[in-house]
């Protein structure tokens, strides 16, 4: 994937502060969901999963395959092992960009 932040002056997703960073781009299970409208929402979302040599800003966009995903803001987490702490990936949460 490639990252990109927002532009300070434009707003615009133009600067690139990640590229080829090795992720992988998941679908969320709509099985919790209890009503349309929340099964509708998860088929919007997907889940980004990259390696821990990688801090994603939590104000970015993502281009994988040709399409851009924005990052869901406050959804980045680190999965880390228990006996070191050590950081394992990180994964957040991504909708499509219009």
């Amino acid at each position: 994937m490639i990252v990109y932040t927002a532009d300070p002056t434009t707003g615009a997703y133009t600067l690139v502060d990640g590229v080829a960073v090795k992720c992988r781009l998941a679908t969320i299970s709509m099985r919790g969901a209890t009503s349309s409208p929340e099964r509708a929402e998860l088929a919007q979302l997907r889940r980004l999963t990259w390696g821990p040599t990688y801090t994603m800003p939590d104000h970015a966009q993502v281009l994988i395959g040709g399409v851009r995903y924005n990052v869901v803001q406050e959804t980045i987490t680190a999965a880390t092992y228990p006996p070191t702490g050590g950081v394992m990936h990180y994964s957040a949460d991504v909708v499509r960009a219009d």
